[in-house]
């Protein structure tokens, strides 16, 4: 979440963040100030989230590791619509055949590397 405030500035930039982590991670946020900015920036949004994945390998490859790992928890709750949601994502659609699933180890070691790049 860190590297996206980083990424977002402007009057709104931690709700702004916190809605590309949303949909980044194809959550339904609830909070009401959450949905607010979402509905008045959903474009803004989505090309911001979009870019990122593009320009950062690290950051791609650590978003479609973790939406792998999401699909195995919606699988293991029964959460059709959280599936269906990571299916239907442009992420996910874009970037899972060059970023497959990957073993605990491989994942864990993943995220660490990539936190470290972006630690403050």
């Amino acid at each position: 979440m860190m590297y996206l405030h980083k990424e977002c500035d402007g009057p709104d930039a931690e709700r702004i963040a916190t809605c590309v982590w949303s949909h980044l991670f194809c959550t339904e946020p609830s909070d009401s100030d959450i949905l607010v900015v979402l509905q008045h920036c959903g474009d803004e949004i989505s090309r911001l989230a979009a870019h990122l994945l593009e320009a950062d390998d690290a950051f791609r490859r650590v978003m479609v590791s973790t939406l792998w790992v999401a699909l195995a928890v919606c699988r293991s709750r029964d959460d059709r619509a959280g599936f269906d949601r990571i299916m239907a994502s442009d992420a996910f659609k874009l970037y899972s055949a060059e970023c497959p699933m990957l073993s605990p180890e491989r994942y864990s070691a993943l995220v660490e590397n990539w936190s470290r790049k972006y630690a403050p």
